[in-house]
């Protein structure tokens, strides 16, 4: 369009046939949030977990106030460090994040399970204990429900 009226104003319009335009549908949200952070590296309208929210008022921003206290958040998982414990049971450190940051969360082996199959940009349920390490807060996980994998059945 930019391009027709930018011609059409330095030749003669009759010379300039007018663009066709196409209405296509709107994407659904979760597929506008996927195009938005592939095409953009952030998300731009919304944050996935938005769609999974409950009505909680914490989140990854106001974990100074809970220091020592068990509280659930709603996150997207955005890296999964798998280790082995001395056990030979498999444990977990997942980076996950809301709109606002990321947080380090710890999922012992009781609570990493096979059935569980997190994978990367999973939308997490988690209920656990907020510490502080390094001068940085990590959550360890005593609950976790994968939404996304709920979601899909």
């Amino acid at each position: 369009i930019i391009n027709y009226l930018e011609l059409s104003l330095d030749i003669d319009s009759l010379e300039i046939s007018e663009p066709i335009l196409q209405d296509y549908p709107e994407y659904s949200k979760s597929e506008l949030v996927k195009k938005e952070l592939s095409s953009f590296g952030f998300y731009l309208s919304s944050h996935p977990v938005n769609f999974y929210r409950k009505n909680n008022k914490i989140n990854t921003l106001s974990l100074n106030n809970y220091e020592n206290k068990y509280i659930s958040l709603v996150l997207e998982v955005n890296r999964i460090k798998e280790i082995m414990t001395k056990n030979n049971d498999v444990m977990a450190f997942l980076k996950a994040s809301d709109e606002y940051t990321q947080i380090d969360l710890t999922l012992f082996p009781n609570i990493y399970t096979k059935d569980l199959s997190l994978d990367i940009n999973d939308i997490i349920d988690i209920t656990g204990k907020v510490e502080k390490r390094f001068n940085n807060y990590q959550i360890v996980v005593s609950k976790i429900t994968n939404l996304t994998k709920e979601s899909k059945k």
